[in-house]
């Protein structure tokens, strides 16, 4: 995880430049909490992957910036599994039992079906579709593992509490959005580029289009580009500190503008009077 804050005594705003592969939504959540309790207004700028966890403290923002190559990613909660040892998304063993059930649905309709069509009498082909559906769903269910089941459930509870508690601050998402974010996309590491975050959030804007953000940017970018889940990196930065380098910016470039003018009247006055003045050095 990577994060930048820029704090601005003068109004109680921040911004937080956030790149990250996700991690835990308790520690996301409980960060974002503090900065929404410290300052009026937070911002934050995702210019790069900002996943899982990320997108918990997206929500909390009340202004969320985004380079055209930005990314956030679905609040489906990972949770370990014991059995692989791995994290696994909360949705995984949501789509595995809507499966299973389909399954078991599709072998007793069609057992039924064959065997009515085989001029065998109704309730024999019920009975028959039975037996053969309960055996299907014994396979499948043996599989199931209940007690990971309700920690799945807890999980996407868990992320629903978290993002419906920091958008009562930041107004930042609808409940059908939050709810879509959740458990409307078909993988953990499904794309929600800036087009779609649009879609999603109620303010989200171009980070081309703030000149301030994009000077800090710049000069961290070195540091931030990629995460590293080893050795987290956070930095706050005061915002007067971006204000003299760009005032240092400017003063280089006037003095070299200054510089062209004079060697321009130089040059000029040289050719009126038709003979070089020479150069000398002290």
């Amino acid at each position: 995880m990577v994060t930048i804050c820029v704090s601005s005594p003068t109004n109680n705003t921040c911004a937080i430049f956030l790149t990250t592969y996700g991690g835990s939504a308790d520690v996301a959540y409980r960060v974002m909490r503090l900065f929404q309790r410290k300052y009026s207004r937070v911002k934050v700028v995702v210019f790069s992957q900002c996943k899982s966890a990320g997108t918990i403290m997206a929500i909390g923002a009340d202004e969320l910036y985004m380079h055209e190559s930005a990314e956030l990613g679905p609040l489906d909660v990972q949770v370990y599994d014991g059995v692989k040892s791995s994290m696994n998304s909360g949705l995984d063993f949501n789509t595995a039992l809507t499966i299973a059930r389909s399954e078991v649905v599709d072998s007793f309709a069609t057992t039924f079906q064959m065997m009515t069509s085989a001029k065998v009498s109704r309730m024999h082909a019920i009975e028959a579709a039975g037996r053969i559906a309960q055996s299907v769903a014994s396979a499948l269910y043996s599989q199931v593992d209940p007690v990971t089941i309700g920690a799945m459930q807890r999980s996407i509870a868990v992320a629903m509490e978290y993002g419906t508690r920091l958008a009562k601050r930041s107004n930042s998402i609808l409940p059908d959005k939050l709810r879509k974010l959740i458990a409307g996309y078909p993988a953990h590491s499904f794309c929600i580029d800036r087009d779609e975050a649009q879609d999603l959030f109620n303010s989200v804007h171009k980070l081309e289009d703030a000149p301030d953000i994009v000077a800090v940017l710049v000069k961290y970018f070195s540091k931030i580009s990629t995460p590293n889940q080893d050795k987290p990196f956070v930095i706050k930065v005061e915002q007067n500190e971006t204000v003299r380098t760009q005032t240092a910016e400017g003063r280089e470039s006037a003095t070299h503008q200054d510089t062209g003018v004079a060697k321009g009247n130089r040059k000029s006055n040289e050719e009126k009077s038709g003979q070089p003045k020479s150069e000398t050095s002290s």
